[in-house]
């Protein structure tokens, strides 16, 4: 008789892991890989929006993140997943002065 067939493990197939999961190590890592696979050359998004829609945007997944998903909210902003993910994970805020000049050249 042929041994039984082994379950997958979800900590060695990242796709595996329930959704509201933290990610482990072997998650970063794959997501790192595919994201290498998919941008050979970096992070350069098609779809850029503003400064002020990002914020718009973190607000509505603040607010109710589960009507406001990262699939809906890359659908109303019309730009991809991988963009809202990096915009909700990104903390980072523009000076005072970098601020002023932003706004000049908008």
């Amino acid at each position: 008789m042929p041994p039984a067939p082994v379950p997958p493990n979800p900590k060695r197939d990242p796709a595996l892991l329930p959704p509201n999961r933290p990610a482990t190590p072997a998650a970063w890592v794959a997501h790192k890989a595919r994201m290498r696979e998919l941008y050979p050359s970096g992070w350069s998004p098609p779809r850029k929006i503003s400064r002020e829609a990002m914020n718009v945007l973190r607000v509505f997944h603040q607010e109710d993140p589960e009507q406001f998903g990262v699939q809906d909210l890359a659908e109303r902003f019309q730009i991809s997943t991988e963009a809202v993910r990096r915009i909700l994970r990104s903390r980072w805020q523009p000076g005072p002065k970098r601020e002023m000049r932003m706004r000049r050249r908008e």
